[in-house]
């Protein structure tokens, strides 16, 4: 079913702080909560990742004064609510969430080797040059060529 036609069409995704050996109090805290879809222990600074579902956007307000109130202990360190979903569980969506195809999982899959750009020639603006020079880049690459003989 679409979002937007649930009692929860908004999603956000908010990274905490909570002091390791609070962790585990944190998170069956948290699980309590009805809007939480995903809480997940994380390495790094922010060890706390969690996703939740929500009425309105004004209702991220709220739920970062319950979580205040219930786990003082937990640093809220960044919040990202999500505007538009193009892939929910395996599904592709359109623009009103509604389901158009399905990217299936295949855990025992290889992943395709990560392309790696050719090595830059030195002097040279890499992938992203047009091809162009300003005044100054031919001035400089005449130069550059006086210097080479």
């Amino acid at each position: 079913m679409a979002r937007e036609l649930t009692e929860w069409p908004v999603s956000a995704t908010l990274w905490a702080s909570v002091p390791a050996e609070r962790l585990p109090e944190a998170v069956r805290v948290l699980l309590t909560l009805p809007e939480v879809r995903l809480c997940s222990s994380v390495t790094g600074p922010q060890n706390l990742l969690f996703t939740v579902w929500l009425h309105t956007v004004a209702d991220v307000q709220r739920l970062e004064t319950q979580l205040g109130e219930r786990l003082p202990q937990l640093v809220l360190r960044d919040r990202s609510v999500v505007l538009r979903q193009t892939k929910l569980m395996g599904r592709l969506l359109d623009p009103r969430g509604r389901v158009t195809g399905v990217v299936p999982v295949d855990p025992g899959r290889t992943p395709a080797p990560r392309r790696r750009d050719p090595p830059r020639r030195r002097g040279t603006a890499g992938p992203r040059a047009t091809g162009s020079f300003s005044a100054r880049g031919r001035a400089g690459a005449a130069a550059a060529a006086a210097v080479r003989g």
